[in-house]
């Protein structure tokens, strides 16, 4: 999802001007129950939707992706990992409060899903795979815990790769 295409490019800009860059893995909690009790047409709804609610809540500089199966990416130019959080946790306030019909017109299904954020710092030598490394780490913590919970890359770390989150902090 974050080929060297535009998207790499922030993460340059980034470096070059000193500024944040935060990113947000999430993924929709007990998503293969979704698929498995309701099928895959219904799974597909919940990912259209989840997706809408993540695009929707970006600002136009913001990269929301599908990272894959039901795991979505954004990444957030400009924002530190405390401005990620905040992010990541209106999310999911909004990703708890859909209620999506059932494909079969008998109710209607709720979902939930798990954050982890961690933000680039300025250093020079922070990297797109380390970013992606913390983030994605603070997501299975935030699986882990419980679900339906956003977690921060162990905390506000500050490492000699530059980025918050990834072990082998100064």
């Amino acid at each position: 999802a974050f080929a060297r295409t535009g998207n790499e490019l922030w993460l340059e800009r980034a470096r070059r001007f000193e500024h944040s860059v935060g990113l947000i893995m999430l993924d929709i909690d007990d998503f293969k129950r979704v698929n498995d009790t309701f099928g895959h047409q219904q799974g597909d709804v919940v990912l259209r939707e989840v997706g809408r609610v993540l695009r929707e809540g970006s600002r136009e500089i913001d990269e929301p992706a599908r990272y894959g199966g039901e795991e979505m990416a954004v990444a957030l130019p400009q924002t530190d990992l405390e401005g990620a959080f905040q992010f990541a946790e209106r999310v999911r306030h909004s990703v708890e409060a859909l209620d999506l019909p059932l494909l079969s017109g008998d109710g209607t299904l709720k979902v939930t899903a798990s954050f982890g954020v961690a933000s680039l710092a300025s250093a020079d030598h922070a990297d797109k795979d380390a970013l992606v490394a913390a983030a994605d780490s603070a997501l299975y913590e935030a699986k882990r815990a419980g679900k339906n919970r956003t977690v921060r890359a162990n905390g506000a770390v500050r490492t000699r790769r530059g980025v918050h989150g990834v072990a082998s902090a100064e």
